[in-house]
């Protein structure tokens, strides 16, 4: 069927399947959202805590932004998909099998206006960083109209689970 109608129709359904999951680098619109641990030594009776991002923060701020309309997102070069985990490894965070520490670079493709919307909203991401931001840590909004998010380059091996035919 080369050059077939029914073999080119099923190479655009290969290449939507690869885009959908996450499998080729992206590039437009969007937002860099940089994360920055306080350099300031807390004193004793204020809350290590607040002085650093944690996986639960980079996990929230992922979330956000694909309720916010993110179509790709990568963390510190790392592209985050549907079975990414994002955890805490003693001073640092793994996402996958890869070790990513402060500052933490967030790039999102998607309408820069609607996802720093979603961030801002009130009692949303941006409100759950304030006592980071008091305690001397930064978190930065920047919109642009170029960003590139790579592939996704994790296993996509599944052990257990097998499709079931319709």
């Amino acid at each position: 069927g080369k050059g077939s109608e029914e073999a080119k129709e099923l190479r655009e359904q290969a290449f939507d399947a690869k885009v959908n999951a996450g499998l080729t680098s992206m590039s437009g619109p969007g937002l860099a959202i940089t994360l920055t641990d306080s350099i300031r030594q807390p004193s004793a009776d204020e809350d290590i805590h607040y002085f650093i991002i944690h996986d639960v923060d980079l996990q929230s701020l992922v979330n956000e932004l694909y309720a916010s309309g993110a179509e790709a997102v990568s963390i510190n070069g790392q592209r985050i998909v549907n079975r990414t985990p994002i955890r805490c490894v003693g001073p640092t965070i793994l996402i996958d099998t890869n070790r990513v520490a402060s500052p933490y670079v967030v790039t999102a493709i998607g309408s820069p206006a609607n996802m720093e919307g979603g961030l801002r909203m009130t009692g949303g991401f941006l409100d759950s960083m304030n006592m980071l931001i008091r305690s001397g840590g930064q978190v930065k909004l920047t919109r642009s109209n170029d960003l590139k998010v790579p592939a996704y380059n994790g296993s996509l091996k599944l052990t257990y689970a097998k499709p079931v035919n319709p």
